[in-house]
């Protein structure tokens, strides 16, 4: 996966988070085997962690000790119907969904950045995902016609933007339900017939970076872009720093999910600053947080963006 991993210890991307004890380890081959495993897991009280492809850094897909761990690397079935709609499972990755729609005349208005394979439908829906198009098209979240979702209490249901759920859902971080699969919104034409495919997962091996970034009101970016030129000097002696980067995520006139910037109706910029780990990042890692974390004491109107929390 995108994650560092080893016959002792199971980590994110990041590194930091680690699991050396014992856990369940599942992966299902279906939306249904899912739902058994999910409710036999719900009797038994065993606290499940949801894994995609691990791509964050602060722990969310590592499991607890004694817990259960679901893997969604074979829920990767997609569904193209004649109008254009992209059906996907939770662990399809989304430049690979993207690359198989290109086939089409498709594709999705927002993908990650980086070129590879990294996020997953599920684990994009559950950071907030947004990119270099976000300036035109705004969240990933914006995108999202519905989801299927699983909770202990509920079992499956049809979640869409017209409820408050789904603001909810979108950008939490680590939700109270499991996403199973979304209806996701694409750019084109296509007329043709309803088309089924499983994908492959795709194992990439990634720089070992890690990053910080923030989200603010596109009326405060000039003050957060010069409070993260003094944040990315300050942490060079520390990493082997890259340079500072930035997005503008359009609003759509749809509101923003409460885990991304909450009670905000505006376009947001996303900025932050990252760097190549190296064995000095390794022994100082308690002194970087203590600085982002005085900064976003500083500067009050941006909020950290979690996927990017160690």
């Amino acid at each position: 996966m995108c994650s560092s991993s080893n016959e002792e210890q199971l980590t994110d991307y990041g590194g930091q988070k680690r699991q050396g004890d014992h856990f369940w380890l599942f992966e299902p081959r279906t939306k249904e085997e899912a739902v058994l495993g999910l409710t036999r897991a719900s009797q038994l009280k065993l606290d499940v962690t949801i894994r995609g492809s691990g791509h964050s850094m602060n722990g969310s897909s590592i499991p607890q000790k004694n817990g259960l761990l679901l893997l969604t690397t074979s829920l990767n079935k997609v569904v193209l119907t004649s109008d254009g709609k992209i059906e996907a499972e939770a662990g399809a990755q989304l430049l690979v969904v993207d690359d198989y729609i290109g086939q089409f005349g498709l594709k999705l208005p927002i993908v990650n950045d980086g070129g590879d394979p990294a996020p997953t439908v599920g684990g994009f829906i559950c950071a907030g995902g947004f990119g270099v198009c976000s300036k035109d098209y705004g969240g990933f979240w914006n995108h999202i016609r519905s989801l299927e979702y699983w909770t202990p209490k509920e079992g499956v249901r049809c979640i869409t933007q017209e409820t408050e759920e789904f603001w909810q859902i979108c950008a939490s971080g680590k939700p109270k339900g499991v996403i199973l699969s979304a209806s996701l919104m694409t750019l084109g034409q296509y007329t043709g017939t309803r088309v089924e495919a499983t994908l492959q997962f795709k194992y990439v091996v990634h720089p070992n970076r890690i990053w910080f970034t923030f989200i603010a009101p596109i009326r405060k970016s000039a003050s957060l872009r010069r409070a993260l030129i003094r944040l990315d000097r300050d942490l060079r002696q520390y990493w082997e720093g890259l340079p500072p980067y930035e997005y503008m995520i359009k609003s759509q006139g749809r509101g923003t999910p409460d885990g991304f910037y909450p009670e905000h109706d505006g376009s947001l910029a996303a900025m932050g600053v990252w760097g190549e780990v190296t064995t000095k990042t390794a022994q100082n890692i308690d002194a970087i947080m203590e600085r982002v974390s005085a900064f976003t004491n500083r500067e009050t109107y941006a909020k950290r963006y979690w996927q990017s929390e160690l």
